[in-house]
Parts: C-alpha cells; structure tokens; sequence
C-alpha cells in the first residue's frame, strides 16, 4: 500500500513539473514577442519620424541627425527581422497606432518654427522609453537572436540619446 502511495505522490509531482516546464515555455514566447513588437513599433516610428525631419527641419544639424537616425534605423530594420524570425513579429509595421501615431501626428501638423524643438523632445522622450526596452530585453531576454540584436542595437541608442540631449541644450526654442 505505501509503495503504491510513493508511485501516486511521484506520478503527481512528475505532472506538476511537466505542466510547470510547459507554462514556463509559454511564457518565454510570450515575452520574445511583446519585445518584438514593442521593438518593431519603435523602429516604425523612428523611421517616419527620422524620414519627416529631414524633409521638414530648418535645423542643419537636426537634418544631419535625422539623416543618420534613418540610416541606423533602416540597419535595424534589416537585422530586426533576421532577430525576430522566430516569434510572431516579422517586420516593423507600416502603419502606426495609439499613442505613437498620436507622436507622428503632432509632428506632422507642428508649425515649421517649433517643428525642430518638438522633434527633438520628442525623440530625447521616445529614446529613453527604448533605451529601458533594449536594456531590459539585452539583460533579460531569453531568445538569443533577440536578445543579442537588443544589446547590439542598445549602443546606437545611447549614441542617439547622449547626441539628442546636446541638440535639445543648443536648439533655440520658440517663444
């Protein structure tokens, strides 16, 4: 009788680790997609709003850094979706939605003279948001390519944020 109450208490605990391993393993796809796509996003945006300033700024040097902005985010583009063949996210998406189509949109409709400082703000506040993404998936991540392609990508981003901080301290702002 207490051998087969051993075999009943192992087969339970056999049954418990089996379900445990397989919730873990949902949980890691999870993860490596809200990543992918939270990433996707914010290089769609980047891209449209690289792409907007260089056609819009009156600002030599915002020009010249939308220029390399889209130049690096065009490279990620392409090493993004190597990166993310593997979860849900393939590609970063055309069309924006919430609350950086909100961004985008701001951009679009701003006045040519404060056009320059919002870009700027804006840019110093989107790259903070993924510089903490980047980072946290380059720590965290439990999908190599993934997680690799976040701490590549994470120095171009604190390239970006320290030159954005030096444009945001040396633009005039409207009055």
């Amino acid at each position: 009788m207490r051998t087969l109450a051993r075999l009943a208490v192992a087969c339970v605990a056999a049954a418990l680790m089996v379900v445990g391993v397989s919730a873990h393993a949902q949980t890691m796809p999870a993860k490596a997609d809200a990543f992918a796509k939270a990433a996707a996003e914010g290089i769609s945006f980047q891209a449209q709003a690289a792409r907007l300033a260089g056609s819009v700024s009156t600002n030599t040097e915002v020009k010249a850094f939308a220029v390399t902005m889209l130049a690096d985010y065009s490279a990620a583009v392409t090493k993004f979706k190597q990166a993310a063949s593997e979860t849900s996210v393939k590609e970063a998406p055309e069309e924006l939605t919430g609350k950086l189509k909100d961004m985008i949109d701001k951009l679009k409709m701003a006045p040519t003279a404060s056009f320059d400082s919002l870009f700027v703000d804006t840019q110093v506040a989107m790259h903070r948001d993924l510089l903490v993404l980047f980072s946290d998936y380059a720590g965290s991540g439990e999908n190599p390519a993934l997680k690799k392609f976040a701490a590549d990508f994470l120095l171009v981003l604190q390239d970006h944020q320290i030159r954005l901080e030096k444009l945001a301290k040396a633009l005039p702002r409207p009055a």
